[in-house]
């Protein structure tokens, strides 16, 4: 099981079977496009140090609600490879002994979620590369179960490009992600 999500999208399908409809729609890809995991206060704080914009990043920094922990993730993308894989495999290895993860990502998609130059880079790899082509495989499955079919509209290839296309400030402000 790879948490309590699997249970509840399968709960969920078969509701949506039991009131005799076909089609579950699902905010899957949200994340992705619009930059709403913590990794992506990160990814845009090194993108504002990077262009010299200091000013803005220590301004966001200070309004997220993690401000250190987004802090030490943008230092965390300056580092180089070499340095970054040994720090991933060492958390990755201790997140999968505490929480036992049934789908891991590999190493070197991982690496790649890192090997970015700014906030849209990031989410391209993390939609690409991260957890996300498995976690649509693993709900389709739950919900074709009971026959549903689920269908996940923010990643339609208008909606994505349009979050592609969008300014990293839109994405991130005044502390929070996701701000469109």
């Amino acid at each position: 099981i790879v948490g309590s999500g699997a249970f509840v999208r399968y709960v969920i399908a078969e509701a949506v079977n039991d009131q005799d409809l076909k089609v579950l729609l699902t905010g899957e890809g949200g994340d992705e496009t619009f930059g709403g995991y913590t990794a992506s206060y990160a990814a845009y704080l090194y993108d504002k140090l990077t262009s010299f914009e200091w000013i803005t990043a220590v301004k966001e920094a200070w309004q997220m609600p993690e401000p250190l922990r987004a802090i030490k993730g943008a230092l965390f993308f300056s580092l180089p490879q070499t340095v970054q894989e040994p720090l991933l495999r060492r958390r990755v290895q201790h997140r999968r002994d505490e929480l036992n993860a049934s789908l891991p990502i590999p190493m070197e998609h991982k690496l790649s979620l890192y090997d970015a130059q700014s906030l849209n880079d990031y989410l391209v790899n993390t939609a690409e590369k991260g957890i996300l082509p498995r976690l649509l495989n693993y709900n389709d499955k739950m919900a074709m179960a009971h026959g549903v079919e689920s269908r996940s509209p923010i990643l339609d290839t208008a909606i994505t490009q349009l979050g592609r296309g969008l300014n990293a400030d839109t994405k991130v402000k005044d502390g929070y992600s996701k701000h469109i």
